[in-house]
């Protein structure tokens, strides 16, 4: 079972898909930001559809606990080509039509943030940074291979 997990792995790597989600930016001290519908400023993860197709992203997930890559899972939800996606790591784990929250929460002091797709296969991940209040990482423009400070 291993070799046959580890073919498929190859595979993707060798022949990747046409989508690409990538963690586009995070903010994980928002004070003043962005604000939820509670009118709470959780952090936030702002996922990219760097591709010229529309993604569904069910039982994508996101973790920042590499032991429980599925800590989170998406739902039935699709992000548009070229197109952004904001949710909230607030710990609430709610999801509403007009937001999406995680059970966890990011830590400001930095810690690693990964994105598996449906397969289980890490697609994407950010190093342990620390922020400050109201500081984001991400790309820019949108989709860019490197991550600043924002």
């Amino acid at each position: 079972m291993n070799k046959i997990m580890l073919l498929v792995g190859l595979i993707f790597i060798l022949f990747p898909s046409q989508s690409q989600i990538l963690i586009n930016e995070i903010m994980t001290d928002n004070k003043l930001c962005i604000m939820d519908s509670d009118g709470d400023y959780p952090d936030w993860i702002e996922l990219y559809n760097d591709s010229n197709l529309n993604v569904n992203l069910n039982n994508y997930s996101l973790s920042d606990d590499i032991e429980n890559l599925t800590k989170w899972r998406f739902p039935d939800i699709t992000i548009n080509n070229e197109s952004t996606l904001l949710i909230f790591a607030s710990g609430k784990d709610v999801i509403t039509d007009s937001e999406i929250h995680t059970n966890f929460k990011l830590s400001s002091s930095g810690e690693f943030l990964y994105l598996s797709n449906a397969s289980g296969f890490v697609i994407d991940s950010i190093n342990p940074i620390h922020l400050g209040e109201d500081d984001s990482y991400g790309r820019l423009p949108d989709g860019a291979t490197y991550l600043t400070h924002l």
